[in-house]
């Protein structure tokens, strides 16, 4: 298999969430396409499971933040809404 997606990743590990859903969406474009062969497939793929994978980790460290700041405020925030 391919080395790419790591490098790819870590190469990417200053990105936007933005940049990440368009990157992601440029590939799943390339993917859909008739002349990209299976290899080139799983090579996108790898790369595509990458970047969601930072966009994860993006989303929770953004999700702490906020929790964080809440909480500082004095305004707990839940994942339920109670308060």
């Amino acid at each position: 298999m391919s080395k790419k997606a790591p490098a790819a990743a870590e190469k990417d590990s200053n990105l936007r969430i933005t940049d990440i859903s368009a990157k992601i969406d440029a590939i799943v474009s390339r993917m859909e396409s008739d002349d990209v062969s299976i290899e080139q497939s799983i090579e996108l793929f790898e790369e595509g499971m990458a970047l969601t994978s930072k966009a994860q980790k993006l989303l929770q460290e953004a999700e702490q933040r906020v929790a964080t700041l809440s909480a500082s405020a004095g305004s707990p925030a839940s994942k339920d809404g109670d308060q």
